[in-house]
């Protein structure tokens, strides 16, 4: 009730009680079940390089009936807390991409399901003192503290077979910025749905509530997970991706490094002045690359493999190594030591003067190493240095079998330095946009919980 006090300024004493509240409470759970199901949110729209993504039609397709739970915290204050058992939100998305000759379209679906999502909200009317609840008699109002929304256990799944249009170079943005995307559609259904909630509030038959609900919403943890077709044409470097952007807890990133993305790092490590190595010769370059460590005069060649090289095969020699990744690579950096393991398809030529003339020995078969791995992230990047603890080299060829050990610590050292001190000098660069500090950063195969791995396949090629 509103209870006049008789003194200047004039104002209310007013008491809430739960008789008042339990009708209210009931009459929002079922305006907001009956909303949800009325009408979709609008069309969301992103641009990220030169593909262009549509949101179409997100709608909440099931909505178990909202728990409501309030306590008094006090005669003028009141904290609710509302309870979503589960949500399923549907929808579409089309992605676009123009070319030089044409523009590539494609369309796939969105299935978010939400289980045990909750908002508080807190409400409190006047001010509360010496016993006695103060309000302005012209306009009795509340205050409304903010709005917290918390999701856990969530999953959405893409079919998105629209992220084909995205160019290799476009799908970094793309994984990165989908977590980012969601997180605002799923934001703004949710305000839009509360904001119907009635502006006047009623508390009893004497003493109405005026103000509008207009909650902050934040995501506790938004995970995204799409999957594509294998696509003539399409390189997949991305995919799938599963982004975990959680402000709470542990952050990581876990995506797919390709053989793609892999040999594109070297690339650009190449255009850089990073890595001095030539192109081997192929139609479509980007996919390997020969790495020359080359004495010269120096006697320098690669980091701790310049007194390795000389010892073996003169001060003279050349050493090329072609490395390729034919299939999805993956790399797991956590902040505790984990084990190495890697393999690789590679060539190694080893070329000399002897005789007066260079010769070339080329040697083939299988590489794999393993050893700990110590790694940690910094801000925006991953840092690592592997040791490799044992190689293994097998050649093929029996005219050449013996050449093994004499290769196989040259090789050894080759690789170590070579991820070390190139590929992971610098470090590795986490996703556009994210940054992670004293949590991990997981590179694995289709998203699954394999140890760390660095897992390339590659022969030591040889003729004579």
């Amino acid at each position: 009730m509103c209870e006049a006090l008789g003194s200047s300024p004039p104002g209310y004493s007013v008491q809430i009680t739960r008789a008042g509240l339990d009708p209210l409470i009931n009459g929002i759970a079922n305006l907001s079940e009956a909303y949800a199901k009325k009408s979709p949110a609008p069309d969301a729209t992103m641009d990220i390089s030169n593909v262009h993504l549509i949101f179409k039609g997100m709608s909440i397709s099931t909505l178990e009936r909202p728990a409501f739970v309030y306590t008094l915290q006090a005669p003028n204050k009141l904290l609710t807390k509302v309870t979503l058992p589960k949500v399923i939100i549907k929808g579409l998305f089309q992605a676009s991409r123009r070319t030089q000759f044409e523009t590539q379209e494609d369309q796939g679906n969105v299935d978010f399901t939400l289980v045990n999502a909750t908002l508080t909200q807190s409400v409190t009317l006047g001010t509360f003192e010496n016993g006695i609840l103060r309000v302005d008699q012209r306009d009795c109002k509340a205050t409304l503290g903010s709005t917290n929304v918390a999701i856990q256990n969530n999953q959405q799944s893409f079919s998105a077979d629209a992220v084909r249009a995205a160019a290799p170079a476009e799908r970094q943005l793309l994984a990165t910025n989908l977590c980012n995307v969601l997180t605002q559609l799923l934001t703004k259904k949710v305000d839009r749905a509360l904001a119907q909630l009635p502006s006047v509030l009623s508390f009893s038959n004497n003493v109405s509530l005026k103000g509008q609900l207009t909650p902050a919403f934040t995501v506790d943890s938004v995970k995204v997970n799409f999957s594509e077709e294998s696509i003539t044409g399409f390189a997949s470097a991305w995919a799938p991706v599963l982004c975990d952007t959680s402000v709470a807890g542990s952050p990581q990133a876990i995506l797919t490094v390709s053989d793609v993305t892999f040999n594109k790092l070297l690339y650009l490590d190449y255009k850089s002045g990073l890595l001095n190595f030539t192109l081997s010769p192929s139609s479509a370059p980007i996919l390997y690359q020969k790495i020359t460590l080359d004495c010269g005069e120096s006697g320098v060649c690669l980091g701790n493999v310049d007194k390795k090289l000389p010892e073996r095969f003169g001060k003279d020699a050349k050493v090329e190594l072609q490395m390729e990744a034919p299939m999805a690579s993956t790399l797991e950096f956590k902040e505790s030591s984990t084990a190495m393991t890697a393999s690789w398809r590679a060539t190694v030529y080893i070329t000399k003067n002897q005789e007066g003339a260079p010769r070339t020995l080329v040697a083939s078969g299988a590489v794999s190493a393993s050893g700990p791995l110590q790694a940690n992230i910094q801000g925006e990047k991953a840092y690592g240095r592997v040791n490799i603890a044992e190689l293994k080299l097998k050649v093929d060829q029996p005219e050449v079998q013996s050449w093994d050990q004499d290769a196989q610590s040259l090789f050894k050292d080759i690789v170590q330095t070579y991820i070390n001190d190139f590929f992971l000098k610098d470090g590795l660069s986490l996703p556009s946009g994210l940054s992670v500090e004293n949590a991990s950063i997981k590179f694995s195969p289709h998203c699954g919980k394999a140890p760390f791995s660095l897992d390339y396949t590659g022969i030591l090629s040889s003729e004579e």
